[in-house]
């Protein structure tokens, strides 16, 4: 089935509450049960602002999901600010680079520690979204720009509200500083730039020109120059004490969303709708660069203040973070998660890793811990359907599965591509499994067979049919005496198979409308099944009598999954939501918001009750239990 992809802001939820868990499912007290927390976002989402540290050795940015601290040195996230609902637009740093502050849709501007992450406060009295922040050179007050028309100064000590600056007739899309701290400069969709004298808090100077509304501003650090950019496609250069424009520079096609002065004040840069980011000298308006490879709208650039550096970073529509050398417009490093809609996402046996797959093609395996991105395994035909991580202890393989037909396995550790499985399907899989002992694998495919394989020689043992519809779950598991393998399908069964044989043991009947998917209890005696028609439903996987039903969500529940005691459940669907369930109470624990998008996958972890989830919105998310003492 199709899925699109439609970015909606949504209400992202933050837990609260430290509580125990009970030790006896059946008898679930609510009071008792952990309240789980979003702890971490793997992958960017949408980057809508930048911004290097003081010391040039950290890069804040500013997404859909939250806001992330990337080390330059190690390329990794060192920090997460996660609790603003809506898309955060904006991050600053404090000039002593103590602090960090972001803007976000919900109103609010957050203050955090920049060592800790740990939120330190938060402002709130803008009525609408705040779309840009910015830290005064001193550091005693914060400028915050916001669609209510308005910028306020905020004592960055205390939190309190200086005073508020009116003089916009529309949203007010960036702020910046002058060097010496004494002058704010505003940008705004009514297509004017204003100075405002910070003694006063009154409007000194209009600039007219722009034709356009006017996204960015920025003071050079030299203090003389004001650069701003705006969807008139031009970049436009004033003498910051006169008012006068000095020069505009045509940016063609791209309408500019961000600009960003060199460390010496000579260059400028500009990132737009055409995809690029160029350099331009200010003194001749001569385009010395145009850095190229982002492969949607770049919303966002930052100049790195190490001026030995020469380095640019970027950031875009495409989700990706790239850093350049300003001087010879040579990519240096790129920041991404998935680009396209991230459809399965599965625990390592061990819980140290994550492997997610995706539309954009590709699998790519995780730090658990850090959030940092191990491996990456592109496929040239791309959209990625199913993964699943070898059953054994020590056993690095991974399988996916792709458009292709094919399967494809490879060592997690070396990141060496070791076996193509071919030959058995005829369309897409879209599932798979491994056996026990992870000598074969099973997979479900649009072609409504189930193919068992061989994963030495890379070719199917038996073809399994009866299905008359797509099969988008699979499972294979041992009852002791033999070994299983359950099948569910958009033909509304679930069917038991004989793993040895191939026979048909079952068919497990119940759900109106399709199956998308299977999870097998900790002690192997039931199974759990999803399906679109807002169910889940619990059956006997001895001899597949139903046992329960949930009526768990009130649109298409895209998976299930069982927790490690077998005590709870956890669905996701594509009402955006992850809820949890009590077992065999069918209770719901909580439900958890966040994601931008359909949630089509949410997995316990095999040792604790920490939930991976993936999403429409290109990022997987990690819940923790709150209190859990692990990152």
């Amino acid at each position: 089935m199709k899925k699109i992809l439609v970015l909606a802001a949504v209400l992202s939820f933050m837990a609260i509450g430290s509580l125990a868990g009970n030790s006896d499912p059946s008898q679930y007290d609510s009071r008792q049960v952990p309240r789980w927390e979003l702890n971490r976002v793997l992958g960017t989402g949408l980057i809508n602002g930048l911004a290097y540290s003081p010391q040039g050795d950290k890069l804040a940015i500013a997404t859909i999901a939250g806001a992330q601290v990337l080390d330059i040195k190690s390329w990794r996230v060192d920090l997460e600010l996660l609790g603003q609902s809506g898309w955060v637009r904006s991050v600053c740093w404090s000039p002593d680079q103590t602090k960090i502050a972001t803007g976000a849709d919900d109103r609010t501007i957050n203050l955090w520690d920049a060592g800790s992450g740990r939120l330190l406060q938060t402002l709130i009295g803008h009525t609408d979204h705040v779309l840009s922040v910015a830290w005064s050179p001193y550091g005693s007050t914060l400028a915050s720009a916001s669609d209510d028309h308005t910028v306020k100064l905020w004592d960055s000590q205390t939190g309190a509200l200086i005073d508020t600056l009116r003089s916009h007739t529309a949203a007010v899309d960036s702020v910046t500083w002058s060097p010496q701290g004494d002058k704010l400069a505003s940008g705004s969709l009514d297509k004017t730039i204003i100075i405002w004298d910070v003694e006063t808090n009154q409007e000194e100077r209009r600039l007219l020109g722009h034709e356009a509304r006017v996204n960015s501003v920025a003071w050079s650090p030299d203090g003389r120059w004001i650069g701003s950019g705006a969807f008139d496609s031009t970049i436009k250069i004033w003498d910051a004490d006169t008012g006068r424009l000095r020069a505009s520079l045509p940016n063609g096609v791209g309408l500019v969303w961000a600009v960003a002065w060199s460390p010496d004040s000579s260059r400028i840069a500009a990132a737009s709708t055409d995809n690029l980011v160029k350099i331009w000298d200010v003194s001749d308006g001569e385009l010395l660069q145009t850095l190229q490879g982002h492969s949607e709208s770049v919303f966002a650039v930052a100049w790195s203040p190490d001026s030995a550096n020469e380095a640019v970073a970027s950031g875009s529509l495409d989700y990706t973070v790239r850093t350049w050398n300003a001087r010879t417009g040579e990519l240096t490093n790129r920041f991404a998660g998935h680009t396209d809609l991230v459809y399965n996402v599965r625990w390592s046996p061990d819980a140290k890793r994550l492997a997610s797959v995706a539309l954009d093609g590709s699998v790519k395996i995780w730090d658990a811990e850090t959030g940092l991105m191990l491996k990456d395994f592109p496929d040239p035909q791309g959209y990625g359907y199913g993964v699943a991580w070898s059953p054994q202890p020590d056993d690095a393989r991974v399988a996916g599965t792709f458009l292709d037909t094919t399967v494809k396995i490879w060592d997690a550790d070396t990141g060496n591509l070791l076996k193509v499985l071919s030959g058995g399907h005829s369309s897409r899989v879209n599932t798979v499994a491994w056996s026990p002992d992870a000598r074969q694998i099973v997979t479900g495919s649009d072609d409504r067979t189930v193919g068992i394989w061989d994963v030495e020689t890379g070719k199917p043992r038996v073809m399994l049919t009866g299905h008359t519809y797509v099969i988008e779950s699979v499972l294979w598991w041992s009852d002791g005496s033999a070994e299983r393998i359950a099948s569910g399908s958009r033909d509304k069964t679930i069917r038991i198979w004989d793993a040895e044989s191939g026979s048909l043991l079952n068919i497990l009947e119940g759900h109106t409308d399709w199956i998308l998917s299977l999870s097998l209890s900790p002690d192997q005696q039931k199974i759990a099944s999803a399906a679109f028609d807002g169910t889940v439903r619990i059956w006997d996987a001895v001899n597949g009598d139903p046992i329960q039903t949930i009526p768990a969500h009130s649109d298409w529940i895209w998976s299930v999954s069982w927790s490690k005691d077998g005590d709870k459940l956890v669905t996701s669907s594509r009402d955006r939501t992850i809820k949890i369930w009590a077992i065999p109470s069918g209770e719901l624990l909580q439900t958890l918001y966040g994601h931008e998008g359909y949630i089509y996958s949410a997995v316990f972890s095999p040792f604790s009750d920490v939930l991976a989830s993936a999403s429409e919105d290109k990022t997987i998310r990690l819940w923790r239990p709150a209190g859990d003492p692990r990152r």
